[in-house]
């Protein structure tokens, strides 16, 4: 609690220092407080919810643009809570100027208050709450705290309640007090010191609405706008597009207001590319909008999309029947199905990457005609139930996400390479399609699997709702081994299949058909073919054990003769020892003669010292015999001339 609470200051909320000098950084709108009007931004998200008569509480008012805003829409009653005196400063002296009376505001902390709220209602809020606001919030206050404040008031809230957020789009989840920040994922407010680490809390869009729906609330838009779930909730019952989530809200009391909006987000990190709506005029794609770069819309080739699966599965009557959209992506292919199968035909679109879902629930929702005969589910086909690790990538715009893959799969791109462009790993349910048909009574007529390399995965899971319903299929095949494999699972069925289309990249797209029946009892013809399947499942297991001891043993050979060669090495390295201890011995040897003549050569030069002194002492003797000769001489002269 409290966190980073000296930042919070007068200069930060008016982005001004105490001399008057404009600042760099701090809250955004200044303009439009001092007109006491909502930055443009906020009036779009507040101006969707309804608050006449409601209860409003609001977490992080800020310099009280909102509570002017708020109590003049006719809210019942609004409780403010700030936990800076500098805001509450500011917000008094705003409401003040513009003769705003009613609204209560405290200065206190968001985990505090909740705990007091949620024992006594000391505070006169008002119950129960219709709209909880929280614009710029949430990156503002320590995850696990703002955890136990959304719990806290679970218990306050209306059954149609609706939680209003405002925090902008990161590029990555980072829980900054508990993993640190991560450097790849920092924003503007990091290049200043007075606002550095005040986004402590970051999320993506697809992050803040798992986040919130761990909690017990239901996203009904990409970020913004939050309900309580229901109690009944069923993981079966599948998502639709947001225009749909947002319609189901409004029916049901919550205060919204309007129909559905493309929601506008701020970005905290660089868009090279921005997708913008775009609506096909031609081709099989003709009146259908989707989101699109324009780089990326070459892609959809002015609007005959894929178009060797629609003239496949336009041989076979599926008017008012089911289609599984298994790898949905962005959405295209499940739109075209749905407008095969018309208003009374359903399709199920599986697309377990958060960040694929969220652009296929957007392009749903700008096709309202398609929208009720489309149900997303988010998670993956596979051969078991349970977790598991997923591959993705959050760029849409560009199409890499697409390569997005389930643990298991039998991709063609390497690890090293994922991580260079960006593959990070998410933890997906994992759910059979025998089951899937199980609980939600969806009996495809068709399935279209596109899933990077588990299609046999999800076949393998699948094999009694293909042996008993005959499902037509369309299967990317994306290696040999993916091939070999979804052949073994489909000849045993009876499946005949053709190609469609083949890539350069040797990836194909095959469609395959179930023969007849042939009178044959249909629990007689289950029960032989998953016999034969489940041999067959069998004898693959085996191969692959056999491949897999065939690779040990390779391994094992090699490892022998890198024994045998670091043995040969050892042996040369022996030899070459023994040659080296020889020639330091014949060096010691030689050594020790030197130290000998060394000693001897010593003593002959003591010798020559001796020698040389002797002759020194003669020398000198010598050098004195002149001049005792001359002085002799000199006093024989003087006695003479005496």
């Amino acid at each position: 609690m409290g966190y980073l609470l000296e930042k919070y200051n007068a200069e930060y909320f008016l982005r001004k220092d105490v001399d008057g000098n404009s600042l760099p950084y701090g809250v955004e709108g200044i303009e439009s407080f001092l007109k006491g009007e909502l930055r443009e931004h906020d009036y779009e998200i507040l101006s969707r919810i309804n608050f006449k008569g409601a209860n409003v509480i609001e977490f992080g008012f800020g310099r009280g643009e909102t509570i002017k805003y708020i109590w003049e829409q006719g809210a019942n009653s609004y409780t403010g809570v700030d936990f800076s005196s500098a805001a509450c400063n500011i917000a008094s002296e705003f409401l003040a100027k513009f003769s705003i009376s009613g609204p209560k505001i405290l200065c206190s902390d968001a985990v505090q208050f909740a705990r007091e709220l949620s024992s006594q209602n000391d505070f006169g809020v008002k119950l129960p709450i219709d709209v909880v606001v929280m614009l710029d919030f949430v990156e503002h206050i320590p995850r696990m705290e703002l955890k136990e404040v959304l719990h806290l008031l679970l218990p306050a809230l209306s059954k149609n309640a609706v939680i209003v957020i405002n925090t902008p789009d990161f590029q990555f989840d980072n829980d900054v007090i508990a993993d640190g920040l991560n450097v790849d994922g920092v924003d503007s407010s990091d290049s200043f010191e007075e606002t550095k680490g005040m986004h402590c809390n970051r999320y993506t869009l697809q992050s803040l609405q798992s986040f919130f729906s761990e909690l017990g609330y239901l996203p009904i838009s990409r970020g913004h706008y939050f309900t309580l779930k229901e109690c009944n909730e069923n993981i079966w019952r599948g998502d639709s597009s947001y225009r749909k989530s947002w319609d189901e809200a409004r029916a049901r009391g919550v205060p919204l207001r309007g129909d559905w909006v493309a929601e506008r987000f701020e970005v905290a990190y660089e868009v090279e590319h921005v997708a913008r709506l775009h609506q096909f005029e031609e081709g099989t794609l003709d009146g259908i909008s989707i989101y699109v770069t324009p780089s990326y819309l070459e892609y959809y080739n002015n609007g005959e999309y894929d178009e060797f699966l629609i003239k496949f599965i336009a041989r076979h009557n599926l008017a008012g029947k089911v289609i599984f959209d298994l790898g949905a992506f962005v959405g295209v292919n499940s739109m075209q199905f749905a407008r095969l199968v018309g208003a009374e035909g359903t399709i199920c679109a599986f697309e377990p990457n958060p960040y694929n879902s969220d652009r296929l629930k957007q392009n749903i929702s700008e096709n309202p005609e398609l929208s009720n005969r489309i149900k997303v589910f988010p998670f993956a086909i596979s051969d078991k139930n349970g977790n598991g690790t997923f591959k993705v990538h959050r760029n849409v715009d560009d199409g890499i996400s697409s390569a997005s893959y389930m643990q298991g799969a039998h991709t063609t791109l390497s690890e090293d390479r994922l991580l260079s462009l960006g593959f990070s790993d998410v933890n997906v349910s994992m759910v059979t399609l025998d089951d899937f048909v199980k609980n939600t009574k969806y009996i495809p007529a068709c399935l279209k699997i596109d899933i990077e390399g588990a299609e046999h995965l999800a076949l393998a899971g699948a094999v009694n709702t293909l042996a008993q319903y005959r499902p037509v299929l369309l299967i990317e095949l994306h290696s040999i081994y993916c091939a070999v494999a979804t052949i073994n699972i489909l000849m045993p069925l009876g499946y005949t299949s053709e190609f469609l289309h083949i890539e350069p990249d040797g990836r194909c797209f095959i469609g395959a058909t179930a023969a007849n029946l042939h009178g044959e009892p249909p629990g007689m013809f289950l029960q032989s073919q998953k016999s034969m399947v489940d041999a067959n499942l069998i004898r693959m297991e085996l191969e692959a054990s056999n491949i897999k001891l065939r690779e040990s043993m390779e391994v094992n050979k090699l490892l022998a003769a890198n024994l045998k060669q670091q043995e040969d090495r050892n042996g040369m390295l022996d030899s070459n020892l023994k040659q080296k201890v020889e020639q330091i011995e014949v060096l010691n040897c030689n050594l020790q003669k030197q130290v000998e003549r060394n000693n001897s050569l010593d003593v002959d030069l003591k010798q020559q010292m001796v020698q040389n002194d002797i002759l020194k002492t003669n020398l000198t003797r010598y050098q004195m015999f002149p001049p005792i000769r001359l002085a002799r001489r000199l006093r024989r002269m003087l006695k003479s001339n005496v």
